[in-house]
């Protein structure tokens, strides 16, 4: 995979622009409840980032899997309809690599996108920081679970 040009990062803005979401997800902690039980989202609140894009056309998504990496799969549609195609980027990394790229080309999605790139490059044990950056990630009235 070569490095996208600046067209292709301005057009990947645009369809997370129109066909995008950005979704910080929080998972409160259960807290531990036996020793063998050591997976972190069980002992402590956990965090995950989500940039996807949904579209019918599977020669865009193809297109954005080619350009900036392979995280298309595919859904099936519960209604009868064209069957959909998604491209979603998950981890921390990848999630501040597509928005350090997009992000100069974003206008409907920028400040959600800023502050989701943000909270991507603060380190895990930076726990109020990343929870400042949740809550105002929240206030900007996102989709947040």
């Amino acid at each position: 995979m070569t490095e996208p040009s600046a067209t292709d990062w301005a057009y990947l803005a645009g369809l997370i622009d129109g066909e995008g979401s950005l979704v910080l997800v929080h998972r409160k902690g259960r807290g531990r409840t036996r020793p063998s039980d050591q997976h972190p989202a069980h002992s402590e609140n956990s965090y995950q980032c989500h940039v996807t894009i949904v579209n019918t056309d599977f020669k865009m998504i193809d297109w954005v899997r080619d350009t900036f990496g392979d995280y298309v799969y595919f859904q099936r549609s519960r209604d009868g309809r064209k069957p959909l195609y998604v491209y979603s980027v998950q981890s921390k990394e990848d999630v501040a690599y597509i928005l350090r790229g997009t992000l100069p080309y974003l206008l409907t999605k920028y400040e959600v996108a800023e502050a989701m790139f943000h909270f991507a490059t603060v380190p895990i044990w930076e726990k109020e920081m990343r929870l400042t950056i949740y809550e105002e990630f929240k206030n900007l009235k996102v989709d947040v679970k």
